[in-house]
Order: structure tokens, then C-alpha cells, then sequence
């Protein structure tokens, strides 16, 4: 019987069906993603009409140059400019696009946005994805580095670029213990979606969406040539507002210990 030797047709072939195989699994695996996003934004959207009788969160949470509710009874000092989550019931004034600048220069890289990459890194790390990117300690390194980068990106453009141009509150109004704990979890889910503007009107969150999706798309720049396409853009976009709304339900449900004990953070 003839054996084939390495440079033979016959031990290529494992080689070349391997190399159609793993293109195949990867593109189907960015497939799954981007249903499985797409899917998560159209339940948030379905939810969306039940958080929107809560986009004017609690009495108080105006800017102060508009009249605050009629039944407020808030005590609180006006929120500082560079609080990025007001308490709930707390007077926030409107503002300019050189405050949110600022609120996006120092936001991006606080400690709790690092928090954000830790947890996202470990999270593709447990789920391998990319899977490409391997599952060993370097890869971690890997991982936790993409995102401190793409989320910075992301934060900054949403709040500091977008939210200027579009002429909205990048902030995150808290509602409190005073709701119902699913309206709460609802209502932080989907401020990924909905927002305000500077005048405290209720619209869809375009400085968000537009500044992830043009993060994830900065992300073709660094990313390895096999995840340059747009199954993995709009799955990496995806993931960018699922990890928005998840860090909101931090926010709304441990506020208090993060950040009410100090003015001066931002996130």
C-alpha cells in the first residue's frame, strides 16, 4: 500500500477542506450574532412603548430652564455638569456641546467604563467570540484591549460628537426605588433606544446608535482580516448597545453605591 507523504495531494486534502470549513463555521457564527442582535433590538423596540410613559423618569430630572413637574417635590441641589447619572428626582441643567465633550472625554475612560471592558472581554472570552481569536490567557489580553479601544471610540463619538449634533442629553436619568423593579429593568434596557433632547423632548437615540455603529465600523481598521465584513460590523454594533443597556440596569439599580457618593465621576 502507498503512503502519501506530506507534500502529496493526498495529505493536502484534510488541509483544503479545513480551510473551507473554518471560513464557513465563522460566517455562520457571524450570521447567528447578527440575528440574534437583531432579534434582541426588536423586543427592546417592541418594549419600547412601555418605557416611553417613563421617558420623563422622575419628577425633577428637567433641565432647569424648563418648568419642573407639577408634582415634584425634589429637595436636591441641581446636578453638577459632570454628573453622567443624576439621582433620581434631581434637577440637571441643559448642556452645551462643550460640556458633553467633556463628559465624553472623561466618561470613556472612567472606572466604570473600565469595569465595561473587563466584563466584556471576559464575556467573548467564556463565549469565544470571535473564535478565531482563541481562548488562552493572551487572547484574554486580546479581547480586553479591543474593547477598552472600541468602547472608548464608541462612548466618545455617542456622547461627545453625536449627542452635539443631534442635539441630545447623553445622560442617564435614574428612576429609583420609587418603580416597580420591571419597569425599572424595561425602562434601563431601553435607553439604548430612546432618549431626550437638550429641551427634554422624548426621541429615539440617535447619538447612541450613531456613535456604536460608527465605532464598530472604526473597528475594520484593527480587526483581523477574516472579521473585516458586515455580518461581524453589525454584530459588534449590536453588541455595543447590548452592553449600553446593560451597564443603564447598573446604573438603575446600584446608582446609589457607585455614584451619589461622588459628584466628580462621570460613569
Amino acid at each position: 500500500m502507498h503512503v502519501h507523504t506530506n507534500n502529496q495531494i493526498g495529505q493536502r486534502i484534510p488541509d483544503s477542506v479545513s480551510m473551507e470549513i473554518k471560513p464557513t463555521s465563522t460566517g455562520a457564527s457571524s450570521r447567528i450574532r447578527c440575528l440574534a442582535w437583531g432579534a434582541s433590538l426588536l423586543a427592546a423596540i417592541s418594549l419600547a412603548p412601555i418605557a416611553a410613559a417613563q421617558a420623563d423618569p422622575a419628577p425633577g430630572n428637567v433641565s432647569v430652564q424648563h418648568a419642573p413637574d407639577a408634582g415634584s417635590t425634589s429637595t436636591l441641589p441641581e446636578a453638577p455638569r459632570t454628573q453622567y447619572y443624576p439621582k433620581p428626582g434631581q434637577p440637571a441643567p441643559v448642556l452645551t456641546a462643550g460640556d458633553k465633550v467633556r463628559l465624553a472625554s472623561t466618561g470613556a475612560f472612567s472606572p466604570f467604563a473600565a469595569g465595561g471592558w473587563i466584563s466584556s472581554a471576559a464575556y467573548e472570552l467564556l463565549t469565544n467570540t470571535p473564535a478565531n481569536w482563541g481562548t488562552d490567557r493572551g487572547a484574554f489580553g486580546v479581547r480586553l484591549g479591543d474593547s477598552a479601544l472600541r468602547a472608548g471610540t464608541e462612548d466618545f463619538l455617542s456622547d461627545g460628537v453625536f449627542a452635539p449634533l443631534f442635539h441630545q442629553d447623553p445622560r442617564y436619568y435614574r428612576l429609583g426605588r420609587g418603580h416597580n423593579p420591571l419597569v425599572r429593568v424595561v425602562y434601563a434596557a431601553t435607553r439604548a433606544l430612546i432618549s431626550r433632547t437638550d429641551s427634554g423632548r422624548t426621541v429615539p437615540n440617535f447619538a447612541l446608535m450613531a456613535g456604536n455603529l460608527s465605532g464598530a465600523a472604526l473597528s475594520n481598521l484593527y480587526y483581523p482580516r477574516s472579521n473585516r465584513n458586515l455580518p461581524e460590523t453589525f454584530a459588534t454594533f449590536g453588541s455595543g448597545l447590548g452592553g449600553s443597556a446593560f451597564g443603564y440596569g447598573i446604573a438603575e439599580f446600584f446608582g446609589g453605591l457607585l455614584f451619589d457618593h461622588n459628584f466628580h465621576r462621570t460613569h
